[in-house]
């Protein structure tokens, strides 16, 4: 029987849906004519999403767990890199 584990879209998708975030939020840091579009909601979103598919291919048994692994390291990093520029953003501000 041969049981070896392959990936599916969901993996796929997971690795796409975390990379998407970093250049979004470039494009919105450096003021790009797309600021109808790409909002923080939009970005925070698509954080949410990759996270939700990455762990779900980490969960199913079917699913190799490689691509998922590589994509929830990606996904935490770029919420952190996002989260961590929003807050030092707001730093020099006056309270």
């Amino acid at each position: 029987m041969n049981s070896k584990a392959k990936n599916s879209w969901i993996s796929y998708l997971a690795l796409v849906s975390s990379i998407l975030p970093v250049p979004f939020f470039l494009a919105l840091l450096y003021n790009i004519n797309w600021t109808d579009f790409i909002t923080m909601p939009l970005i925070t979103t698509i954080i949410i999403i990759a996270f939700i598919f990455s762990v779900t291919g980490l969960i199913k048994k079917t699913e190799s767990n490689i691509i998922s692994s590589i994509a929830v390291v990606i996904t935490l990093g770029s919420g952190l890199f996002v989260g961590l520029i929003v807050f030092v953003s707001g730093m020099g501000q006056p309270a």
